[in-house]
């Protein structure tokens, strides 16, 4: 299953046309991130804790439609790609009501320590480095039966 969250645009988000402002996608799409980490049953306080750091290196978003206040949003975060030492993500959003697509996106971060030195996540914390790399392969077969259809 690819994870998606719900978000309730609140007024505070828009400009002054209702639209929802360009730069709240990026806090969704951290929104969605952060949740996935407790599906997969790791709280990020809890990795940080242990020392352990996800600096965002790169962050793209293309937007095809507005999002606007009073219409929910569902936001995916899928992992195309992840190396142990970098991971990317791909995000959706879209209009809960229609499914229709508004925003996409993608980030690439970087696992680090506490003095930002590049760790490896398969050597470091193999538990965690495991459970990334089980919900990538979910994410791959996902991408790969939705090319096909």
């Amino acid at each position: 299953m690819i994870y998606q969250t719900t978000i309730e645009p609140r007024y505070a988000e828009t400009d002054q046309m209702g639209i929802i402002y360009h730069a709240n996608y990026i806090v969704w799409f951290e929104i969605a991130r952060t949740k996935l980490m407790d599906i997969m049953d790791f709280d990020y306080a809890q990795v940080e804790a242990k020392g352990f750091f996800f600096p965002v290196l790169r962050m793209e978003a293309r937007y095809h439609k507005p999002a606007v206040y009073g219409r929910a949003v569902s936001v995916s975060c899928l992992i195309p790609k992840y190396t142990g030492v970098r991971i990317c993500y791909e995000y959706e959003v879209r209009d809960k009501a229609t499914n229709e697509l508004l925003v996409t996106g993608y980030s690439e971060s970087g696992v680090t320590d506490k003095t930002m030195r590049v760790t490896n996540l398969a050597r470091a914390y193999p538990e965690f480095d495991a459970a990334i790399r089980e919900y990538r392969d979910k994410c791959l077969a996902y991408k790969q039966k939705k090319a096909s259809e």
